[in-house]
Formats: C-alpha cells, sequence, structure tokens
C-alpha cells in the first residue's frame, strides 16, 4: 500500500483491513483513529459515520467488482462467463493481496458481506438485484452455448443456470480461503459441471 498517496483512499484500504482483521462489530472510529493515526476530525470529513465509511469500503472492494462482472455482452456462452466470474474474484482477491498481510484471505470477505447485510439499509437488496442479474447472465449463456452445439440440447436452462449461480465462488468456505490462485476451487467446481452437460 505504500503506492497510496491520496488520504481517502489510505483510508479506505487501511479501514478495510482492520474490518477484514476484526469484523465490523470489532471495529469502531477510535480504533481506526489509533490504527490509521489520523484525526477523527479527518475520518469524519471523507465519511459521515462508521456506516457510511463500511459502505464505501464494501462497494470498492467487493461490489464493485461483482457490477462490472455483470457488463457482458448478450452473446457471450458459457466458457466466456465463468472467466468474467474467474476475473472478479481474483479482482476481489487482489485487493487483499495488497494489503501485505500474511494472516487475511478472501475468506475474510464473507463475514463482512453478512454484516453488510445486517447493517446496511438496502445492501441485502442490492445483492439480491445483482444475483438476478447474474442469475439471468447464466441463463442467457447456456442457451447461447445450447445454441452454438457447445452443451446437450435437452439440457435444463434454469436449472443448470441456478447450479452454475450457486457454485462456491471461493470465499464462502475456509476449507477453499487461499489468498493467492482463490478462484481456482470456482474454476475447477464450474469446469466440473460443464464437462457434464458438454455436448460429447
Amino acid at each position: 500500500m505504500e503506492h497510496i498517496k491520496d488520504t481517502k483512499e489510505y483510508i479506505l484500504y487501511r479501514a478495510y483491513e482492520q474490518y477484514l482483521l476484526h469484523g465490523y462489530h470489532n471495529v469502531s472510529i477510535s480504533i481506526l483513529q489509533q490504527e490509521l493515526q489520523i484525526g477523527r476530525a479527518s475520518l469524519y470529513y471523507y465519511f459521515k459515520d462508521k456506516d457510511s465509511l463500511f459502505a464505501a469500503i464494501l462497494n470498492k472492494f467487493i461490489i464493485s467488482h461483482i457490477k462490472e462482472s455483470t457488463h457482458t455482452p448478450t452473446t457471450i456462452g458459457i466458457n466466456d462467463l465463468i472467466d468474467c466470474r474467474v476475473r472478479c474474484i481474483d479482482a476481489i482477491a487482489n485487493h487483499i493481496q495488497q494489503l501485505h498481510n500474511p494472516t487475511l484471505s478472501i475468506a475474510n470477505v464473507a463475514s463482512l458481506m453478512l454484516s453488510g447485510i445486517t447493517q446496511l439499509q438496502g445492501f441485502m437488496l442490492q445483492l439480491k438485484d445483482l444475483g438476478q442479474i447474474q442469475f439471468n447472465q447464466w441463463k442467457t449463456a447456456i442457451q447461447n452455448s445450447i445454441n452454438r452445439g457447445e452443451i446437450k440440447a435437452d439440457c435444463d436452462v434454469t436449472l443448470t443456470a441456478y447450479l452454475f449461480q450457486h457454485l462456491k465462488c471461493g470465499y464462502e468456505d475456509p476449507y477453499c480461503d487461499l489468498t493467492n490462485n482463490v478462484s481456482d476451487f470456482y474454476l475447477k467446481s464450474c469446469h466440473h459441471l460443464l464437462n457434464l452437460i458438454r455436448n460429447k
């Protein structure tokens, strides 16, 4: 993080590290002041309260990448959409790597997402809306792959989209929490499912 010169960016990265380490409920403004070595007035200059800071962190380090992954052409097939999801996971993991803290992994993200759901108004609805967009992307990609003869014609589009949508993405389970190549587990899962429906 030595390259970060902007104060707001510095606050976001360092506060993100504290939230990952200790969880939302265990990080107060006072703790952030101490850990970031920054005055309360400076914190409040950029963020009106703890929740606005937390919302900015979730948006920058997680939600923005999920949103970006929903901007795909309607013509892509399953393989391209899998690659898009992998890039999203890798982008989330990359922020954690930039913290240079060996005690952190992408597994810590899941608890922050849960805190966002319970603490931030509208966050759950935002996730639900993004999830619906992703689900529709899977349906479209699957149908495109059927039309191209890449997967079986009798493949149940809705059910298969549901299965792809709910594959573990690396940060939900502690047993696949490697920060490096965290998307490997997800990629292998996707390819296993794809092989089951591939038109051989």
